[in-house]
């Protein structure tokens, strides 16, 4: 996964944590040691759980929507699974460019219903590529949100809805 980032950004940074916030997306960085890092993103979507699912899933459109992602090709799906084929690239000073090409296993998890909403997860793992470790997940999270008598936002309702994407 590559991170794109823009000036204006504010960064908070120490010897192994580097914190990023800008237009509403939150990015930490942290080093493992080596050449490993842990990234976490977080943030809040207007729209509802299965609605960013459908994108999400839609595996060979992901290069359109993330920053860093030159290719996306699905190479294998069936319910719940997708092997897909990846490039990663990213321009580096002086005009040079970096690529990074893997084969992702893909685990789409059920629904969970929760008090608050619902969520919902894809859990991903390098098998194949050019890192020694590429695993994550992708992480959606709906707060339902309706108004009450008095025309203010409760947490619960089906009117509309928040929906976290970490």
């Amino acid at each position: 996964m590559s991170l794109h980032y823009d000036g204006g950004a504010t960064i908070i940074q120490d010897e192994k944590e580097e914190s990023l916030s800008e237009d509403g997306v939150f990015i930490e960085i942290k080093k493992l040691g080596g050449n490993c890092r842990r990234i976490r993103s977080k943030i809040g979507i207007e729209a509802s759980l299965d609605t960013i699912w459908d994108i999400l899933t839609d595996y060979e459109k992901l290069a359109d929507l993330i920053p860093g992602l030159a290719v996306s090709k699905v190479v294998e799906k069936n319910d719940k699974f997708a092997r897909l084929f990846q490039i990663g690239q990213q321009n580096l000073p002086l005009g040079l460019k970096f690529n990074a090409k893997g084969v992702l296993d893909c685990y789409e998890k059920d629904v969970e219903i929760l008090p608050h909403g619902k969520k919902r997860e894809i859990q991903f793992k390098m098998v194949e590529g050019d890192f020694t470790k590429f695993e994550g997940t992708w992480l959606l999270e709906q707060f339902s949100k309706t108004k009450n008598e008095d025309n203010h936002q409760v947490i619960g309702g089906e009117e509309s809805s928040h929906t976290t994407l970490s």
